[in-house]
């Protein structure tokens, strides 16, 4: 992360009118911590299943007995995260694909997944079919009711021994792929109806301050003995951005000359100097503090830098300024 300006104003002082109107100090190029992600949410469904999500329903796969949300058919399961800051999201999960899904096979599918953040809607829907297109290839686009931003529309396929294929990695519509492309395991979970597989998907995004709701949908299954899915290990992580951090102890008017003692007012014509301290010495290589001088009569400002030490780290001093009013 990186903060390009913090700033104090000064009031004029009470007699200055005419010299100042304000006194605007800004410390460029201070250096923070780079912008992190931390974890925000995370289930592997070994224990409890909260509120969070809209269904709740959980079983254990026939090898390993890992437990997992599911299983679910046709419709839409929505996980909420509630009163979410703004920023970068990062979710990610493992899509379990339970017996015979068809992927894009005409007569048996297509056999579809999607998953949408229902809490990010787009704008408006697409002008023409090139700014869909432009969409789709962008890989966030709406569905047919111009409703939420897709991160996944696709389809898979555990028939390999069939020849189906399938679109993921590819969005439907974009590819056909051998079943199984992309899987992180593929007939491990111990279904005997043409097998199962598992997804390891992964999506970043963009998303306004307030509730976070992603939508995790199939769609043209056939029954649940058929075709089911399930969700584990999911994970959502957000921005961690530091709050913005007070820099400034004391910005101060003072007298130009030894001692350097603290003005009260500033006459026309009358020299002086700005004291800035620092909370903390800045890190080393930043620009010293630029005081911005503020005419009351609307004049450019003046920018002077505080480049002059004490001694002290944390403290700067301009050179000895005089500001007086511009000709009418």
């Amino acid at each position: 992360m990186r903060r390009d300006a913090e700033t104090e104003m000064l009031p004029a002082p009470s007699r200055g009118i005419a010299a100042v109107s304000a006194i605007i100090v800004t410390l460029s190029t201070f250096s923070f911590p780079a912008e992190a992600q931390e974890e925000i949410y995370f289930n592997d469904f070994e224990g409890a299943v909260g509120a969070e999500w809209s269904h709740r329903t959980t079983d254990r796969t026939p090898v390993g007995a890992r437990r997992f949300l599911g299983q679910f058919g046709n419709g839409s399961v929505t996980l909420t995260l509630h009163k979410r800051r703004s920023g970068r999201v990062s979710v990610t999960f493992d899509l379990y694909l339970i017996n015979s899904w068809d992927g894009n096979n005409p007569e048996h599918g297509p056999d579809l997944f999607e998953v949408t953040v229902a809490s990010n809607p787009l704008p408006s829907p697409p002008a023409s079919v090139a700014d869909f297109k432009a969409l789709l290839e962008s890989g966030v686009f709406n569905s047919a009711a111009w409703g939420n931003p897709f991160l996944l529309y696709t389809t898979f396929s555990n028939l390999e021994e069939k020849g189906f294929t399938q679109s993921y990695p590819s969005f439907f519509g974009e590819g056909d792929h051998p079943p199984g492309s992309g899987a992180l395991e593929y007939d491990t979970l111990g279904y005997s109806y043409f097998g199962d597989s598992v997804y390891r998907l992964s999506f970043s995004f963009e998303h306004p301050a307030g509730d976070l709701i992603l939508q995790f949908t199939a769609l043209a299954l056939q029954d649940m003995s058929d075709e089911s899915w399930g969700l584990d290990n999911v994970r959502v992580e957000g921005a961690s951005v530091p709050e913005k951090i007070d820099v400034f102890r004391t910005v101060k008017i003072i007298a130009p000359r030894p001692p350097y003692g603290e003005l009260d007012e500033i006459a026309p014509g009358e020299e002086f100097r700005i004291e800035v301290e620092l909370k903390d010495p800045p890190p080393p290589g930043t620009p010293p503090p630029v005081v911005e001088i503020v005419h009351p009569s609307g004049a450019a400002p003046l920018e002077i830098s505080a480049a002059m030490t004490t001694g002290d780290p944390r403290i700067f001093r301009t050179a000895p300024i005089r500001v007086v009013a511009p000709p009418p």
